[in-house]
């Protein structure tokens, strides 16, 4: 998820979220959630909230992307 934010010091920028969540391989239950956050600022310029989805396909060894919406506040 991408999304606006103002700082401390009411300057506008883009922050960055990212979780992955990993479950157990003989059940459906979360094993771990993984996330992490940064500025991206300098790389992403959209006015809205980007919101994406993803699943992992271990046959594949690849990305397949299940949602990937722009929303506009």
């Amino acid at each position: 998820m991408a999304f606006r934010h103002k700082d401390e010091k009411q300057c506008t920028g883009n922050f960055m979220q990212r979780h992955t969540i990993t479950k157990m391989p003989t059940q459906t239950l979360p094993m771990e959630i993984m996330g992490f956050g940064w500025d991206i600022t300098g790389q992403f310029r959209a006015s809205g909230t980007f919101h994406q989805i993803e699943l992992f396909d271990e046959n594949n060894q690849s990305w397949t992307t299940v949602i990937s919406k722009l929303y506009f506040h």
